[in-house]
């Protein structure tokens, strides 16, 4: 047997002063008597006992030494000797749906009854699958700092990371041999878990047998500008009810109320609404879903922001002898702050989209983003080769986003340059395998060639380079716009667990002794009945 506190022995000195008090006698005092004939009858070893028998009630003693060893030994918390320590690893499902009816208060309920359960050597972690995994509390014994540890666990806005959080508990377990791990959680998951990852884990599913709550709410709500006008924007909102029921959705810019509309929803059905405008401006989006009833379980998912920066020009530099085309094509763009320079001007901050026609980068120089027209000098994007008469567009990549209404193969372009793309390049536009548009512009650092010029063939005469360069222009605004709105997602709103989620598990409970309940204890409540006794036999002068 081994103990948490063995110092707690030393208590037990304590029987010195108990037995001391025992033996303190009332000091005798003289009286005046008128006879002494009745004394003298005493037997005189009352006055003449040995050390040892002046001690009077030595039973009401022995009850109180053993009171005081049962109390120290309490104090000392005895556990077994060599027993093996348990290990437990509680995972908190930490999305929004368990804010819905109570679902965190039962979780936190059903982790505080399975860290009392532990034993004194045994230590708990504590982890919490938000939007990503959360360590709220190291291997620890101390119940205090894990009921803390506990109690600061909040739901997340959006869907709880259940396999990348059990993934990481599977990796902690591994630093105890005896660990097990429990789940506490509704079940409503976006994404089910691998099997691998469900494998030994105890599911407590909270809300189990309850009637599935009744709830509506916004599953998305973003905002993005069109990439055909800087200053247009759409706005989407998808929402999703468990039941049959109606709302009111009310939109809101800049603090003014843009929309109101009654919504039927219909069970399990989503609903989604696409709002377009034109303003360059910064805007500020809100969407509030109204007219629920008092039934609604989640609240979170009734309310939505986002937000729109305004609309910055772009900075350009053009590298290039004077071209009536190309300056009227940057014209046409809005949004576009554009400087020209010669081509034995300095080079461009590398802040800014460059285009160089019929000019050559200088050597080493990297700009965010790079146009080449006319090239036909080598470097890092290719080498050159010979020429290209009567070039004709055989096939595009129409998937990439600035070919978009882009019509290249009804171009004639006429004289073009071979070249050999460098390293990591992609063919955008290809004549029969000869590359006539390529590059990397889907990564930083953005460049893109071709290996055509401006005035050959019939490309003046067309609107394919103009909305190529206003693509370009729009990929390179695509990074200022703001993810959607975080907002629980259609999974959560439903409320209702995954069908393939594994079935309650019931949790089981570490090894005690003594029918299930530590020494300490039954040391501890012998102590409370053995006051109880001696209080009893004392008064019914027993132990006098």
């Amino acid at each position: 047997m081994s103990f948490l506190f063995p110092l707690a022995w030393a208590l037990a000195a304590l029987a010195l002063p108990v037995a001391a008090l025992y033996l303190i006698r009332t000091r005798p005092q003289a009286r005046r008597a008128s006879t002494l004939l009745f004394w003298r009858q005493l037997p005189p070893q009352v006055y003449n006992s040995a050390f040892w028998r002046r001690l009077r009630r030595w039973a009401s003693l022995a009850l109180q030494l053993l009171l005081l060893l049962l109390l120290v030994f309490a104090l000392a918390r005895p556990g077994r000797e060599g027993a093996e320590k348990a290990a437990l690893i509680l995972v908190l499902d930490g999305s929004a749906s368990m804010a819905a009816s109570g679902r965190t208060e039962a979780a936190q309920a059903a982790a505080r009854r399975a860290l009392a359960e532990l034993g004194p050597f045994d230590e708990a972690l504590i982890l919490q699958a938000a939007e990503t995994p959360r360590i709220l509390s190291g291997w620890s014994r101390n119940r205090r700092a894990l009921t803390r540890a506990l109690a600061g666990a909040e739901p997340a806005s959006g869907p709880g990371a259940a396999a990348a959080t059990l993934a990481l508990a599977h990796d902690l377990a591994r630093q105890r041999s005896s660990a097990r791990l429990l789940f506490l959680t509704d079940g409503v998951w976006a994404e089910l878990p691998p099997a691998t990852l469900l494998e030994g884990v105890a599911l407590h599913l909270v809300g189990e047998g309850t009637p599935p709550p009744r709830n509506a709410g916004l599953t998305f709500f973003g905002a993005r500008r069109s990439l055909a006008a800087p200053g247009e924007y759409q706005l989407l909102a998808r929402a999703i009810a468990t039941h049959d029921t109606t709302a009111t959705l009310e939109l809101w810019c800049n603090g003014r109320l843009m929309d109101a509309r009654q919504l039927g929803l219909k069970a399990g059905e989503p609903w989604q609404q696409t709002w377009e405008a034109h303003e360059a401006g910064s805007l500020a989006f809100e969407a509030r879903l109204t007219d629920l009833g008092p039934a609604d379980a989640l609240p979170t998912d009734n309310h939505a922001a986002t937000q729109l920066g305004a609309v910055r020009p772009v900075a350009v530099s053009v590298v290039s002898e004077p071209n009536l085309f190309l300056e009227a094509a940057l014209a046409s763009l809005p949004a576009v702050e554009v400087e020209w320079r010669s081509p034995a001007d300095p080079p461009p901050d590398p802040a800014r989209f460059s285009i160089y026609h019929r000019a050559t980068p200088p050597q080493g120089a990297t700009p965010r983003a790079l146009l080449l027209l006319a090239l036909e000098a080598g470097g890092p994007w290719g080498e050159p080769g010979g020429e290209l008469a009567q070039a004709l567009v055989s096939s595009t990549r129409e998937e990439e986003p600035f070919l978009r209404h882009v019509a290249l193969e009804t171009l004639r372009i006429g004289k073009a340059r071979e070249f050999t793309p460098g390293p990591g390049a992609l063919v955008y536009a290809e004549s029969f395998g000869k590359p006539l548009l390529f590059g990397q512009w889907s990564r930083e650092p953005r460049w893109l060639v071709a290996t055509f010029g401006l005035e050959e063939g019939d490309l003046v005469f067309r609107t394919a380079f103009p909305i190529l360069l206003g693509n370009l222009v729009q990929t390179l605004r695509a990074g200022e716009e703001p993810p959607p709105a975080p907002l629980p997602g259609e999974a959560e709103s439903l409320l209702k667990p995954a069908p393939e989620a594994v079935q309650s598990v019931a949790t089981p409970a570490p090894a005690a002794a003594w029918g299930g309940w530590p020494l300490w204890w039954w040391a501890l409540a012998a102590g409370v009945l053995w006051v109880v006794l001696e209080w009893t036999l004392f008064h019914r002068r027993i132990t006098e």
